[in-house]
């Protein structure tokens, strides 16, 4: 049970960190797309 409910948080945790790197990265992309690279 514990071990069910451990492996569970760890997928949940990982999709996470996943999901708002990869959203990170994508808004990143679009803002420098749209200022241009003037830095």
């Amino acid at each position: 049970k514990f071990f069910h409910a451990y492996l569970f948080a760890a997928i949940v945790y990982l999709i996470g960190v996943t999901f708002i790197v990869g959203l990170t990265r994508f808004l990143e992309h679009r803002l420098l797309r749209h200022y241009g690279q003037g830095y």
